[in-house]
This record gives C-alpha cells, sequence and structure tokens, in this order.
C-alpha cells in the first residue's frame, strides 16, 4: 500500500495520510480530520490541526484544499491575526489585510514598510503614528517646527535654541552659532562653544575671549584669560585698580612706584611720583626738567643759573656846538636825532657812564656764543635775524649784554691786575650766524667786538696777553662770559 509504514508489526498509513477503505492511503487536505498537528502539516504545508480538522495556520489561506498560501495584503481576512501573522505590521479592516498606521506595503503587497521622514504620505496619522513630533506636510512626512530628522530619518529630536542644550548633531549647534559643536559631556552630548570663546548671556552666540582692553565681557575670567591684572567693569574688559594699559591694549601695567618704573604719560608717573614726567624714548619716569631726583620716589627742585638782569644803557650827552664837561671829545651830529651829542676823539674811548674820553688801544676780537642760560641749564643759542639789525630793540639788547654785563664785568673781576685795570670799554660791529661763517658747524652766534684798552705805549698791551686773558678766564668759569648769561 502507498504512502503506509510498519508500525507495531502492523502496516498503517504514514503521516498526514489516512487509511481510506483499509486499501489504501490518501494524502490529508484541508478540512480532513486528524488527531494531530502533524496529520496535516506533513500532508499540507502552513497547516494544523484544530478541532480535530485540518486548518491553514494563522496567516494562511487554502487554495484548493490542498495548499496554504500565506495571506498578502489586499486579501480577504476574518480577524487581525489572518494578516498580523502573514504580514508584520498589518490588520484586518473591512475583512481586508492592511498595512498598520504609519506603514506602507511593499514588495508586490507582500511586507509592511514603516514611514520615515520624506516619504509621501496622505494623513498626519501616516507619519506621527510611528515618528513622534512629526506631520504630514506637502504629502511629505517631516518634523514639526522645533524638531529635526535624526537617526537616519527615522526620528524627529528637539531642536536645541541655546548653547548648553542637549543637541544630536553638529548642525544643530551650528544654527546658533556657526563656531558651535555638538559635544558629549558625562551624560549627554550639548552644544558647546570651542575653545577660546565663552558663551553669550542669553546663550545664543560663540563670543571670542577677549584679547585687548576693551573688548566685551561678562565676568572677570573672560579678561584674565589673556590679560593679567584685569577686570570685567560693565561688559568691558578694564585695568585693575592700580594698572594702565599699554598703547597695544593687551597687557595691564602697574602704576609707576619710583622713578625709572615702566610708563606710556605723564600722568602715570604724577599718580604717584610728585614733579615727574614719562621720558618717551625709554617710557620710564623721570624727574621733569628742573628737578632731580634724591631718592627712588622723590624729585627735588634744582638750584637755578643766576638770570641775566641787564645794565642801563649808557648815559649820552646832548650838546650844542661842544662838549663843556668831557674831555678829548667832540659834538657830533648824527642823521636822524635832532640833538647832536658828544662821542670821543678819534683813538679815545670812554668808560661806562665816564665824561673823560682817554686814550686807547683798540683790538677787534671774535666771540663764539653757543648757549644762553635758562632757568636750571645752559640752552642752545639760535641766531635771530634781527642781530643783523643795529638799530633795532633786539640788537642793543644782545649787544650791551656781550658788552656791559660780559666784557666789562669780565676784566673787572679778573686777577690780571694788568689788564683789569686797562679794560675801558667796548662795543659789538656785528653779529654773524655761526654756522654759515666758514668756521664751525655749531649752530649759534658769531660776535664781532672792539675792545678798548687804556693806550700805554711805553708798556703796550700784547695780543698775547689778551689771548692768555680769555683762555685762563673763559676756562675758570667754564665758558661762561660773566653775567651776560
Amino acid at each position: 500500500v502507498n504512502d503506509s509504514v510498519c508500525e507495531n508489526y502492523k502496516c498503517a498509513c504514514a503521516s498526514g495520510f489516512y487509511d481510506e477503505n483499509e486499501k489504501m492511503c490518501s494524502k490529508r487536505k484541508i478540512l480532513d480530520k486528524c488527531k494531530m498537528d502533524e496529520d496535516c502539516s506533513n500532508a499540507v504545508a502552513s497547516s494544523e490541526c484544530v478541532n480535530s480538522t485540518c486548518m491553514c495556520v494563522s496567516g494562511f489561506i487554502a487554495i484548493d484544499d490542498s495548499f496554504c498560501v500565506r495571506r498578502m495584503l489586499d486579501w480577504t481576512c476574518e480577524v487581525h491575526s489572518d494578516c498580523a501573522a502573514a504580514v508584520n505590521n498589518s490588520i484586518c479592516d473591512n475583512g481586508t489585510c492592511v498595512c498598520n498606521s504609519g506603514y506602507y506595503p511593499a514588495n508586490n503587497m507582500g511586507i509592511c514598510i514603516k514611514r520615515i521622514l520624506e516619504d509621501t504620505c496622505n494623513l498626519k496619522s501616516d507619519c506621527d503614528s510611528v515618528i513622534n513630533n512629526s506631520d504630514c506636510l506637502n504629502e511629505t512626512c517631516a518634523c514639526v517646527n522645533g524638531f529635526d530628522a535624526y537617526d537616519n530619518r527615522s526620528r524627529c529630536v528637539q531642536s536645541p535654541s541655546l548653547i548648553g542644550r542637549k543637541c544630536y548633531s553638529e548642525d544643530q549647534c551650528r544654527r546658533i552659532d556657526p563656531i558651535s559643536t555638538c559635544n558629549s559631556t558625562q551624560d549627554d552630548k550639548i552644544c558647546l562653544c570651542p575653545p577660546g570663546t565663552f558663551v553669550s548671556i542669553n546663550r545664543t552666540a560663540c563670543i571670542q575671549l577677549p584679547t585687548v582692553i576693551g573688548h566685551y565681557c561678562y565676568h572677570n575670567y573672560h579678561c584674565l584669560h589673556k590679560i593679567s591684572n584685569s577686570v570685567c567693569n560693565m561688559n568691558s574688559c578694564n585695568c585693575s585698580d592700580g594698572y594702565f594699559d599699554d598703547s597695544n591694549k593687551t597687557t595691564c601695567h602697574r602704576y609707576p612706584h619710583q622713578l625709572g618704573d615702566f610708563c606710556q604719560d605723564n600722568n602715570h608717573c604724577l599718580k604717584i611720583l610728585k614733579w615727574s614726567k614719562c621720558e618717551p624714548d625709554n617710557t620710564t619716569c623721570v624727574c621733569e626738567y628742573g628737578y632731580t631726583q634724591t631718592t627712588a620716589q622723590e624729585c627735588k627742585e634744582r638750584n637755578i643759573l643766576r638770570p641775566f638782569v641787564p645794565l642801563e644803557p649808557p648815559s649820552t650827552a646832548d650838546c650844542q656846538g661842544n662838549c663843556v664837561n668831557w674831555t678829548n671829545s667832540r659834538c657830533v651830529t648824527f642823521p636822524g636825532l635832532l640833538d647832536a651829542q658828544c662821542r670821543c676823539d678819534y683813538r679815545h674811548a670812554r668808560a661806562y657812564n665816564s665824561d673823560k674820553c682817554v686814550p686807547v688801544q683798540t683790538y677787534e676780537i671774535d666771540i663764539a656764543l653757543v648757549q644762553e642760560a635758562g632757568r636750571y641749564d645752559y640752552l642752545p643759542l639760535s641766531f635771530n635775524p634781527e642781530y643783523t639789525r643795529p638799530k633795532v630793540p633786539t640788537y642793543q639788547l644782545f649787544a650791551y649784554r656781550i658788552t656791559l654785563s660780559g666784557l666789562m664785568k669780565l676784566f673787572a673781576s679778573s686777577s690780571s691786575s694788568l689788564l683789569q685795570d686797562r679794560y675801558v670799554t667796548s662795543e659789538v660791529i656785528r653779529f654773524e650766524n655761526l654756522d654759515k661763517t666758514n668756521q664751525s658747524t655749531t649752530k649759534g652766534v658769531k660776535a664781532t667786538v672792539l675792545l678798548h684798552l687804556t693806550a700805554y705805549y711805553m708798556n703796550a698791551t700784547q695780543l698775547s696777553d689778551i689771548s692768555k686773558f680769555f683762555e685762563d678766564t673763559l676756562e675758570k668759569s667754564d665758558g661762561v662770559l660773566a653775567d651776560s648769561a
């Protein structure tokens, strides 16, 4: 008998077959009687024994009672399991297998695929039933405002609106600030500002850490990151009390406490050191002009130079035809003067404010004047164009400084009795610009002077005596011409 086996020494139909009239073994079909699942499944694949009857397993449907075929979408059904057992994520809806909300059919209606963002849709439920915080917009699944696609478009995650909030991608943080990054912390990833920056007060921007005084800040450590001895005051980096910023505004220096300390303007020195100033060449505190350093923190006023006090010009005497009180003189009329004046005869001269004209020997000397006294120091002497005009007061005053305050007092104070007694007077012939005389490159004034000495014809004054007198006298006075300053 075909499809039979020997069991317990008796012939019996094989599993999946049944005895028909004890003459043949027939293959079971759907709806045939059975005792166990193998009676059915060994005859018809995907079948089982239910209530002693062969039936297709859930999710399958009988074809000609000889086959069990897996249900497909759009096939008929009675209960949800008819569909769900055959096609995952499907249900029986109005007697027809369809995909669950949020899924769509594929592979010839053989599977249900879960929708992801950017898939097509018709209803909101097509999207938000499987992706929280999504919607069907323009027939496409998309995240609602404030959420971003993530995890291969399978999720909508909240967009961070502030630096420090949870993030899922770099793009989310860069929308807050282009240089913000999404980095891991102990628990989550959050938007952070990169090194060298700090978070703004409203947490919407990454701001470069201050590098110079005046840059924006809202905490002291923002400034101190690059600028020592600085503080944040009213959202701006400033030097701490007792410090000042340099010209580049990159460093805060302590205000000078003693002479020689660093400075950049006079106020830095004067804050503590009285009578001091900032020397621009070496940017250190020094005493002001007219003051000298006595200690590291004190400037004392220097001794002043003796000021020039001009003498009265020599007296003159008007005359009418002759000079009654003057000896060796004559009455001379000058152009531009109403009255005639007394003048010494030829080869005669008179001492300052004297009415006696005495015989003299006259010598022409050149005097190079390069400095004049200031308040504390001798300062360079410059040539004044009015020194070429003998009738102007500037010329006359300068000439009297040389003759009356200078030479007259120089001879009067001399230790040379010979020349001291012989000096009568002197007069300036002309002034020249010293550095244009082809005799010197030094700036100053060259004065050509007539020196009148009492004439002693038996013992005449020699030029060598005059030269030695000036050498010795000016050497002792360091070149100062008496009180001419």
